[in-house]
């Protein structure tokens, strides 16, 4: 068997990748973010890992009668919270020249192709009636 491949030097890249991916953690666990809802009234704070850090709700959306509106906001805010940490990891994905898997594969077609009229395919392969 032939060694084509250098895995101690395999393993040096997934070790310095490792300290990598560790330090931008600790960098955004240092970022503040705020989500936002119903013109600041509703704010949401959270790091950059996404910990919750606190809310703070404006004393004016507070209408015992409409609850689910205050609900609303909240959710709100926590969603554009959530979205910003989700921005600001991808950032840090990005610097640390990770390949995106994802987007580098191909685009897979929306439904599978329709078989020739006459014929079905199905599991067990072809079942055109009288087929072999």
């Amino acid at each position: 068997m032939t060694d084509s491949m250098d895995f101690g030097a395999i393993l040096q890249q997934a070790q310095e990748m490792q300290s990598q991916m560790m330090n931008a953690q600790a960098e955004q666990a240092q970022v503040t973010l705020q989500g936002t809802a119903g013109g600041d009234k509703v704010i949401v704070t959270v790091d950059g890992n996404g910990e919750y850090k606190g809310i703070k709700i404006s004393p004016e959306v507070v209408d015992n009668s409409d609850v689910e509106m205050l609900e609303d906001l909240v959710m709100a805010a926590l969603k554009d919270a959530t979205k910003q940490v989700s921005e600001l990891q991808m950032k840090a994905i990005d610097n640390l020249g990770i390949p995106d898997l994802v987007g580098d594969m191909p685009d897979l077609p929306e439904s599978p192709p329709t078989p020739p009229s006459g014929t079905t395919s199905g599991a067990f392969g072809d079942t055109t009636p009288g087929g072999a």
